[in-house]
């Protein structure tokens, strides 16, 4: 299936791509949740590493990596579809590590800034659609936030790693097919139990 992975890589690309330049978005309300570290869902047994070695990613179970090549965009850890090829999780590298920098980042505003790059590169055509929320599980702490972009919203999640390397990890939404994408609370539940697994 060529084209599809064609299209999912173009795809992905202008999704994942950033600006060098942005501008912070106005200053948001920050909610704090804790969920317990059951992921709730069934995972894949091989997780994803990344090249560091500092995070392990699982995907639901039945879902599988693309294999981009050199379509992958600029700091891409991985791509995984599900097997009707309506949703996509992406883990992107966003920040390497310094000496200096583990637990030293504010993970608002990188998350901020990961909103704001999107928005950038769309023009402003997407639109917020959650408040930028803390998210505990465990010794390990996520900001997630949400947006729309048209009649479908991309769930994200911003966190460091303990060397101090940033990931963003996003669910998209795929039209592909004509099939609808599982419903919000799935894409919910999904998306949750996904992090609830990653080790890092």
């Amino acid at each position: 299936m060529p084209w599809k992975l064609w299209a999912v890589g173009a795809g992905l690309c202008l999704a994942t791509l950033g600006c060098i330049v942005w501008r912070v978005p106005e200053p948001a309300r920050i909610a704090v949740v804790e969920l317990s570290p059951e992921p709730g869902i069934p995972l894949a047994e091989d997780p994803v590493r990344s090249a560091l070695g500092d995070m392990l990613f699982f995907l639901p179970k039945g879902w599988f990596v693309l294999n981009l090549g050199e379509r992958a965009p600029a700091g891409m850890v991985a791509v995984g579809v599900n097997p009707e090829y309506t949703l996509a999780l992406t883990v992107l590298l966003l920040r390497q590590a310094r000496k200096d920098s583990a637990g030293q980042y504010n993970l608002v505003e990188l998350a901020q800034q990961s909103f704001a790059r999107r928005q950038a590169r769309t023009a402003g055509a997407i639109r917020l659609a959650s408040d930028f929320t803390i998210v505990r599980i465990g010794p390990k702490t996520f900001v997630l936030y949400r947006f729309k972009n048209g009649v479908r919203y991309v769930r994200v999640a911003v966190f460091a790693s303990s060397i101090g390397t940033v990931y963003e990890v996003a669910l998209v939404p795929l039209s592909l097919r004509a099939i609808d994408p599982p419903s919000e609370e799935e894409c919910s539940r999904l998306f949750e139990g996904v992090l609830r697994a990653v080790q890092f």
